[in-house]
């Protein structure tokens, strides 16, 4: 069953809503849109960013910091989830066992290794050091490529 949320409803001055009550169903109805963070949020609180027109931002509280989810751009219906327009690319030359990628995607990204023949092929290991940082290992030295993202 969907939901919906009429706002005239109850009618101000019938004692069922105040202005605050109002104010804050506005909000949430709007997903807090606007071009200044909402005020004491909560963990999960959403909030439409449009201090920059042309790059509307959908972001969730996550307790610290208001972080991006999707972005909307300028181009009608174009809509691209956070990160998604970011990538590296990681090249090694000489065969070695472990690779170390520094991505700085801030993200645990996919990864896919190609050897210098460019088929690609399974590794060891591919361990997530931290959100910007990949060690992967090869049972045997390889030269290659990662791509993260």
């Amino acid at each position: 069953m969907s939901q919906g949320f009429d706002p005239t409803v109850p009618v101000f001055g019938s004692g069922l809503q105040s202005n605050p009550v109002r104010a804050n169903l506005n909000a949430l109805f709007s997903s807090n849109s606007g071009n200044t963070a909402p005020s004491n949020p909560a963990l999960g609180t959403l909030w439409v960013d449009t201090s920059v027109p042309t790059n509307v931002t959908l972001k969730i509280y996550n307790g610290t910091a208001w972080v991006p989810l999707i972005f909307h751009l300028e181009t009608p219906a174009a809509v691209t989830f956070a990160g998604s327009q970011s990538r590296f690319v990681f090249t090694q030359g000489p065969p070695v066992g472990t690779w170390v990628l520094v991505h700085n995607l801030n993200c645990f990204p996919s990864v896919t290794i190609v050897d210098a023949t460019n088929f690609v092929i399974i590794p060891d290991t591919i361990h997530y050091d931290s959100a910007n940082q990949i060690t992967v290992t090869f049972v045997v030295p390889v030269s290659g490529q990662a791509f993260v993202n």
